[in-house]
């Protein structure tokens, strides 16, 4: 009796530890393989070049149409907000409001006006019935450049483009950066604007926004305040220009990438980010001919993105990992 005791428990545990392994095992490789920037894999794209590669929008979209121009017909096959919504409880914060410490300590009910209207901005915006209005705002505020690139944009990033602040924001940013293992900011970091409070006649605010996803929401506050003493609206292709110009104090607020406003804070920036204001923006553009349905079809492929220190890496990373697939950086 003993020995049959003895023998059923070996077997149960060669059963767990053989469980054990099997939910460790790794099915695959991806090779991950990064240009400079968004545009570098866009015109590889246009070309024909390459097969799989990691876009936001409206860059997306744009690099199919000029591809289509070439005779090269490109899709968006997988929506990275919803691969990592199958993998994580937490959202996929992608963009957000940079502000100068200076200017809420001198001008805050101004930053708490400023932020209001932003939010409803925003609320606008990413209303699926303001498309059509949406889409020439954003043309005419300069942030898209042609009115069909605007509405496909917007109908990709449909509920992407929103508003958060306070702690709801606190929360959803510390798990965003633990999960793409960057360090996470102290509390201060983040700004939680006292509402009560009324605006004065204070300073012109200066606000840096980004041609794209995070600049977006900003189009309709754009339009409104396009005559406004208040605002004055300074447009950038690239964060790293509007992340100088913050630093320098020569804009006192910027849309930026989550990371890089982060990034910003850990190397001593006196800023702190007042609320996220894009959820996410990326997609997977595949050429015809090549199956991409699910991340699993991404295995023993290369797949191109860009801007090398850019959140995409960690982002698409995470999410591999998560679907127990390695990542092979050939760059």
């Amino acid at each position: 009796m003993k020995k049959i005791l003895s023998l059923t428990l070996v077997m149960l545990v060669v059963a767990s530890m053989m469980l054990a392994c099997s939910k460790d095992t790794v099915k695959g490789t991806v090779n991950l393989a990064v240009e400079a920037d968004h545009d570098k894999v866009a015109s590889k794209i246009a070309t024909g070049e390459i097969d799989i590669a990691i876009l936001p929008e409206p860059k997306a979209t744009v690099a199919i149409n000029q591809a289509k121009k070439q005779g090269f017909n490109y899709s968006i096959k997988l929506n990275i907000s919803n691969e990592w919504s199958d993998v994580s409880e937490n959202d996929l914060a992608m963009g957000c409001i940079a502000v100068r410490n200076d200017l809420i300590k001198n001008s805050e009910a101004s930053v708490v006006e400023f932020l209001e209207k932003y939010k409803a901005s925003i609320e606008y915006i990413g209303n699926s019935d303001n498309t059509d209005t949406a889409a020439q705002l954003i043309v005419d505020a300069k942030i898209l450049p042609q009115l069909p690139i605007a509405k496909s944009a917007l109908a990709n990033l449909y509920g992407a483009i929103v508003y958060s602040d306070g702690n709801e924001m606190k929360e959803t940013l510390k798990d965003f950066y633990s999960a793409i293992e960057l360090p996470s900011p102290k509390d201060d970091f983040y700004y939680v604007a006292d509402k009560s409070m009324t605006a004065a006649a204070e300073k012109k605010i200066v606000i840096g926004v980004m041609n794209g996803p995070t600049g977006m929401g900003m189009a309709k506050l754009m339009s409104d305040e396009k005559n406004s003493e208040k605002y004055e609206f300074r447009l950038y292709s690239d964060p790293s220009l509007a992340t100088a110009d913050l630093t320098k104090g020569e804009i006192d607020m910027a849309c930026l990438p989550t990371n890089t406003a982060a990034a910003l804070y850990n190397k001593g920036a006196e800023i702190n980010v007042a609320a996220i204001n894009c959820l996410g923006s990326l997609y997977v553009v595949v050429k015809d001919g090549i199956t991409v349905e699910s991340v699993d079809d991404l295995i023993d492929k290369t797949v191109y993105y860009g801007v090398p220190n850019s959140t995409t890496k960690p982002i698409i990373a995470y999410i591999l990992k998560k679907n127990k697939i390695e990542v092979n950086s050939e760059n």
